[in-house]
């Protein structure tokens, strides 16, 4: 009986306990939506333009030979790395020989003329010297003195003088053209062409090849004039040839032009560029990239931190925490990033990422940094 009372009394006590115990208050859950902020900073708008074109030798001179005859030895074909003055082609020059051997024999001989001509030149001189006393004692009669006279005058000196000359000229000029006997490069580079094969006869000044350097190319393409005057010789220029490869190579703009063509009314650029490891070959394809940039600073914003809407373009931003929707008037932009004209400021807080579900009355977590 007393353990009925006491179950009793237990459960009266775990009641009343029970009952001063007071219900707990459950806080309302609130969405939170995540956004990335950037701080908005003044930068120059950077823009990419693309051309393409082939690229081409800055420098290519045409091979030809001085003289006419027969080929007697190729010693380079197309695609040989060839230095300055390297012999191409040597041609027959029999009968070139024969007239160097003439033209030496000549001027040879006539060196020797000088010299005896000078000589009894002297000799007449000290001759008439001596006889001039002479005459004028009446020991010798005046046609006897003038024909002494005549043999001192210098002027066969100076004809036997003209003759030398003369014949060194022809010497030189036979030199020469044996010379032309053999075709040379002009310059360090590589052949493009070389037709003549050996037996066959060429003529001189007739065109039988050519010759690149190809340690460094140029290429050409044609601007706007809404473009020309954003473009100068310090611009910068990026080059890409995919049949080489995929690495970027710096290029220089060597010449703008000051009028548009008639025709297009595009103004031509020529940019120049060097071929490290010579892999780069005329002809092959190239994209050009020119790095424009804006002559003052800018208030810049991602380009899809830009919204739209049927009042018009507008951004997202924080302000207290809060977001804060901002008509804007857009400028340029190159497709990553867009000027903003009017309607944020530089150090303003842009939401970058989330802003398309943002609303007035959201609950930001804002993610602030890189």
């Amino acid at each position: 009986m007393r353990s009925v009372m006491s179950g009793i009394f237990a459960v009266i006590i775990v009641f009343s306990l029970s009952g001063c115990v007071q219900k707990a208050t459950v806080a309302p859950q609130v969405d939170t939506l995540a956004v990335k902020v950037m701080t908005v900073e003044g930068s120059q708008l950077e823009k990419k333009l693309t051309f393409s074109g082939s690229v081409l030798a800055k420098k290519e001179v045409s091979i030809s030979a001085g003289l006419a005859g027969e080929v007697l030895e190729r010693l380079e074909n197309v695609g040989s790395v060839v230095r300055k003055d390297q012999v191409l082609l040597r041609l027959d020059t029999e009968n070139v020989d024969r007239s160097v051997d003439q033209a030496k024999s000549a001027y040879a001989l006539a060196q020797v003329n000088l010299k005896s001509t000078r000589d009894r030149y002297n000799d007449a001189v000290l001759n008439l010297e001596r006889n001039k006393a002479l005459y004028e004692s009446g020991g010798l009669s005046k046609a006897q003195y003038e024909q002494i006279e005549a043999s001192a005058k210098p002027f066969v000196v100076e004809s036997a003088v003209i003759q030398l000359n003369q014949a060194k000229i022809a010497y030189d000029s036979a030199l020469n053209t044996s010379e032309n006997g053999t075709v040379k490069a002009p310059f360090d580079g590589v052949i493009a062409a070389l037709s003549p094969e050996v037996g066959s006869v060429i003529a001189p000044g007739q065109p039988i090849g050519s010759i690149v350097d190809i340690s460094s190319f140029k290429l050409s393409f044609d601007v706007t004039e809404q473009l020309i005057g954003q473009i100068d010789f310090d611009t910068a220029v990026n080059v890409v040839i995919p049949a080489v490869g995929p690495n970027v190579l710096t290029a220089k703009i060597t010449s703008i032009a000051p009028s548009a063509q008639m025709g297009t009314k595009l103004f031509p650029i020529e940019i120049s560029f060097e071929n490290p490891g010579l892999t780069i070959k005329q002809g092959m394809f190239a994209t050009v990239e020119l790095l424009l940039k804006s002559d003052a600073e800018r208030v810049l914003a991602p380009y899809d931190a830009v919204l739209y809407d049927e009042t018009g373009y507008y951004v997202m931003v924080v302000e207290n925490n809060l977001p804060v929707k901002k008509t804007v008037v857009l400028g340029d932009d190159n497709g990553q990033v867009i000027e903003i004209i009017s309607g944020i400021t530089v150090g303003e807080e842009l939401i970058v990422k989330g802003q398309a579900f943002v609303k007035v009355d959201s609950v930001l977590n804002i993610i602030r940094g890189e």
